[in-house]
């Protein structure tokens, strides 16, 4: 029954069978024993050696929050399907009705292409990015990659009014951005985070995206009652302030013979001396995976290696069938969902979906560090499919055929002109 344990038994998770190489727990001991040596020569070497270990410094911190806000340009795409400004520039033209009070709607068609080329280029992204990082380095990619997604917000910025394809195009140059740094930021976070943080950190990754996503629902709010093309500038210019750079990770420049330049990388992300016991033992573990992989190996050694198939597949798996659930169409459509079933305000609505969205995760992050993993997954998934049943249920039964007229009589998240009150003639293309 030891299995079933929700939270972890370290001592029992480091005793039992296991397919998973520590990188840390095995030299321990010495560790400690050479950490409390230093303590007695931290006078001469400045005091940076502590009697503890630092798990988080600054350098991690702010490295977590500047590259991990990829979830702004998610965001932010479902405020301005409502607003009014966004709506007479780049929709199109139907009768007034209940549900376009303006005439101005999106048709399926624009709306899925405006939101959905941001998915397309994403994919592109994400394939193009490992090589190029590979070749040329994480640090190195991360700039140009920002550039990509700069555009992208410019060339959204500067379309006329009824250029929605500029709209379209724009969302998908910076799809491009978008999709190679979430392929470039994760890999970037785990090779400089420290070691003892390093797993929480990196679910850091999907925190700061959630915090991304809340920081767009709380602009467009700000700005969604203007009557200018600030009210959907604004929110596209405030994300170049996410393309900001970082150091160049330890484990490239060690791999490209920049092993001193590596060191000094370590060193301010740990918070410790060079010479220090934890710091020695990562770039030694460094040289085993270069030794290791040394040579030319050909890209199917990724599936052919001990039990490594069944690793690629799991993870695959687990990644596509979580995107599968559709919980991101809340957050592209969240405003004209909300809007659909009624609510005044669907703004309002939509930052208390991302300010919930934002506490959950950080309970995701403390489950990654303190409870079992399966377990884990097992108590969300649960709980994701409670909710999507309500959801759908309330959407099927009590909206879907309401008496015209009636309370409920709502359009379930879609705006245009096939609306009961409109002209039985009025199609939408």
């Amino acid at each position: 029954m030891n299995r079933f344990n929700f939270f972890k038994n370290r001592d029992a998770d480091q005793n039992g069978p296991t397919t998973v190489v520590n990188s840390f727990e095995a030299p321990r001991e010495s560790v400690n024993g050479n950490l409390n040596r230093n303590v007695q020569d931290s006078e001469k070497s400045g005091g940076k050696v502590l009697n503890k270990i630092p798990h988080v410094t600054i350098r991690t911190v702010v490295m977590a929050i500047l590259v991990a806000m990829g979830g702004y340009d998610t965001g932010q795409i479902s405020g301005f399907l409502e607003m009014n400004v966004f709506l007479q520039r780049f929709g199109e033209l139907g009768p007034v009705t209940e549900t376009s009070p303006t005439g101005y709607y999106f048709s399926n068609v624009r709306s899925g292409l405006i939101v959905g080329l941001l998915s397309i280029g994403t994919l592109i992204g994400c394939l193009i990015a490992g090589p190029l990082a590979n070749k040329f380095g994480r640090r190195a990619c991360i700039p140009p990659w920002c550039l990509v997604f700069c555009i992208g917000v410019t060339i959204q910025m500067s379309v006329d009014q009824g250029q929605w394809v500029g709209i379209a195009i724009g969302r998908w140059v910076a799809g491009l951005g978008v999709g190679a740094l979430s392929v470039l930021v994760p890999l970037y976070m785990a090779e400089t985070s420290p070691a003892p943080v390093r797993g929480a950190v990196i679910s850091c990754y999907q925190l700061f995206i959630t915090i991304g996503i809340f920081t767009a629902d709380c602009i467009n709010y700000g700005t969604e009652s203007m009557t200018s093309t600030a009210s959907y500038r604004v929110p596209m210019g405030i994300g170049y302030l996410w393309a900001l750079s970082s150091p160049s990770p330890p484990r490239h420049d060690w791999n490209h013979s920049r092993s001193s330049r590596a060191r000094t990388t370590m060193s301010k992300f740990y918070g410790l001396l060079e010479t220090h016991p934890m710091i020695v033992h990562e770039t030694a573990e460094i040289e085993k995976v270069m030794a290791a992989t040394a040579g030319n190996h050909p890209w199917y050694e990724a599936l052919t290696g001990p039990r490594m198939f069944y690793r690629v597949a799991l993870a695959m798996a687990l990644q596509m069938l979580q995107q599968l659930t559709g919980a991101n169409y809340f957050f592209y459509y969240g405003t004209s969902i909300f809007k659909g079933v009624g609510i005044d305000n669907s703004y309002v609505t939509a930052m208390i979906l991302g300010g919930v969205n934002v506490g959950s995760t950080f309970l995701g992050v403390y489950m990654a560090r303190h409870c079992r993993r399966r377990e884990s997954l097992y108590i969300a998934a649960l709980w994701q499919f409670i909710c999507f049943i309500i959801f759908a249920s309330v959407g099927q039964f009590l909206y879907k055929n309401a008496p015209e007229g009636s309370s409920t009589a709502h359009t379930a998240g879609t705006s245009g002109p096939a609306s009961p009150k409109c002209s039985p003639t009025a199609t939408a293309p």
